[in-house]
């Protein structure tokens, strides 16, 4: 699961998958995952978000589901799914809508832009970068 901070200040996006409903939260720690698993930096521009390679929407869909300690059924007992399963759940009926889902998830994490100050007002040093 996210953490309770990112829980509270992120909206969450649902995508169905596998016959179910599942949360998207993708806050800065889902981030880093994303990072882990394909190699992509967010920040040097390798993942352009509003057009994902596979590998990015692969990843982030698999680090939501297991940070929700999403389950199936194999051989009968309760499993996590694993990035290979996540891979055959996404196909080409469903791609769009993951791929929108993953990316809205992306937007809704960001924080609201704030005000941009006034000309000749100093900014204030105490509240840089908050």
């Amino acid at each position: 699961m996210a953490s309770p901070i990112t829980e509270k200040l992120t909206q969450k996006v649902e995508i169905k998958l596998d016959g179910k409903t599942w949360p998207l939260v993708l806050g800065t720690n889902e981030l880093i995952e994303c990072e882990k698993l394909t190699g992509l930096n967010m920040l040097t521009g390798e993942v352009n978000i509003t057009k994902p390679s596979m590998a990015f929407v692969r990843a982030a869909v698999y680090v939501c589901l297991a940070r929700c300690k999403a389950r199936h059924e194999v051989d009968g007992k309760m499993k996590p799914y694993t990035l290979d399963e996540i891979g055959s759940l996404i196909h080409p009926g469903n791609l769009e809508t993951v791929s929108l889902g993953v990316i809205t998830a992306y937007m809704a994490s960001k924080p609201e832009d704030e005000p941009e100050a006034v000309e000749g007002e100093e900014e204030d040093p105490t509240k840089a970068g908050t």
